[in-house]
Order: C-alpha cells, then structure tokens, then sequence
C-alpha cells in the first residue's frame, strides 16, 4: 500500500454510497509549496474507502484545512 501526507485546503470533495453499502469520498486538496521563494500550489487527488469516507463526509467541507 502507498500511502502519503498532505496539509492543504479542501478544493473538492463528494461522498457516495454504493448499492452494495460502500461508501466512497473523492476530492482533492490544494498544497502550498516554496519554490526559490515563489509559492507554487500542487492539487492532489484523493480517495478514501469505508468508515474514513463517512467521517469525512460528515467532518470535512471545502474550504476545510486538512
């Protein structure tokens, strides 16, 4: 499993639930980085499965730090 950590701004987020009962939350976060002294901004992607996908349905808005 590949697993990263990102502090950023929510920009996207969408929560769903299939008909097998899964819960799925996708989005994107927006992280600020330093590039000889110029900020630059790198969107990533994300995906989470299961109870985190409803915790961040019911926690996580955009705008959101995370």
């Amino acid at each position: 499993m590949f697993s990263i950590t990102a502090i950023g701004t929510i920009g996207r987020i969408e929560v769903k639930s299939l008909q097998n009962g899964m819960t799925i939350a996708e989005g994107s976060i927006a992280s600020n980085r330093q590039v000889k002294g110029e900020k630059q901004t790198d969107w990533l992607n994300f995906k989470a499965f299961g109870k985190t996908a409803e915790t961040l349905g019911n926690y996580v808005k955009v705008g959101d730090q995370a």
